[in-house]
């Protein structure tokens, strides 16, 4: 008894050794996915809040966040979009008890505007992108950036979706046949039909049943992945471009189009 005794009580202990061993291993991995500041950031002083993730700082530049995407606030010519108007109140309340906040640069630092592209936190290293998303106040974009904080940004907009929070309550998620179709971003739904891969050209263009193509980059997907959905559904965020009004399109064109940087945008359903 006093053998079988001591087995259990060595194998008890090679089982809590191995598991300390291996948290310890690979707990840098698992903080990795936090959502709190993890590599270099440059301290600035914020002027003017434009929107619900654009700021401008005061020595000029213009902060576009990277990573998300806010409704838009009423403009010259079109009305604020559901939830607009609360991103941009709540980014002003999370900015205003300091005039400075911390910018990680992105790994391409300039949008084709001009603006300076990071992801924003408080003095204090909370992620300001996390805590719009956790109220349902941004959708995650996804870019050819590289991004730390994707995972974790992931998991805050799919709790806030699950809840119907913000946006995920107000927002309509277009249909690309039932529903009309519109500019600016869009959440949308449907069956990919046909598979355009030519031979010249970077581009593989990705069509729906409907009036609405996915164009990609051929060097960001593989044929098993572009295989995998030929007549399945799926769900692609971007933004929505009518192709009619810079260019007269061949019959066969769809008038829409989405360009998308990365796989991650579209979710097979």
């Amino acid at each position: 008894m006093q053998i079988a005794g001591n087995i259990f009580l060595k194998k008890a202990l090679y089982r809590e050794v191995s598991v300390f061993f291996i948290v310890s291993i690979f707990c840098p991995f698992l903080f990795a996915t936090e959502c709190s500041l993890q590599g270099n950031a440059e301290k600035v002083e914020w002027d003017y809040v434009a929107d619900g993730d654009t700021v401008w700082l005061k020595d000029g530049r213009k902060v576009r966040f990277a990573g998300i995407n806010t409704p838009e606030i009423a403009h010259k010519d079109r009305a604020a979009e559901p939830r607009g108007d609360q991103a941009h109140s709540t980014l002003k309340k999370l900015l205003s008890p300091s005039p400075y906040l911390l910018l990680e640069i992105a790994e391409r630092p300039y949008d084709h505007y001009g603006r300076l592209l990071a992801s924003p936190f408080l003095p204090d290293g909370t992620s300001i992108n996390s805590l719009l998303l956790e109220q349902g106040l941004a959708f995650q974009v996804f870019s050819e950036n590289r991004n730390p904080y994707q995972f974790c940004w992931s998991e805050l907009e799919k709790k806030a979706r699950e809840k119907g929070l913000g946006v995920w309550k107000k927002w309509q998620l277009l249909d690309v046949r039932a529903d009309r179709l519109k500019s600016g971003f869009q959440v949308v739904r449907g069956y990919i039909s046909n598979i355009y891969r030519p031979k010249s050209g970077q581009s593989i263009w990705l069509e729906f049943d409907g009036p609405l193509v996915i164009r990609l980059d051929k060097e960001r997907v593989s044929k098993a992945w572009l295989k995998s959905l030929k007549g399945q559904k799926v769900e692609v965020r971007g933004w929505l471009v009518d192709r009619r009004k810079k260019t007269t399109l061949k019959t066969h064109q769809k008038p829409w189009v989405v360009n998308v940087y990365s796989i991650d945008a579209i979710k097979r359903l």
